[in-house]
């Protein structure tokens, strides 16, 4: 499994569990954030065989 860390700590780390999770504006995405800069969906981060994979659509700080 996967931590998931907001470094301005806005909210409680998630834990990612499932093989796809996605962030973005749009509400089909598993963490949803109306913040500016996002987009409707942002970031996809994939799990495979226990190794992650991150597509970046736009820039994103950090990916852990």
């Amino acid at each position: 499994m996967l931590k998931l860390h907001f470094k301005d700590s806005r909210q409680a780390p998630i834990w990612l569990v499932e093989e796809r999770f996605t962030l973005g504006q749009d509400k089909r995405n598993n963490l949803v954030r109306a913040d500016a800069g996002i987009s409707a969906f942002h970031a996809e981060i994939r799990q495979d065989n226990g190794l992650y994979y991150g597509d970046r659509r736009r820039l994103i700080s950090q990916i852990y």
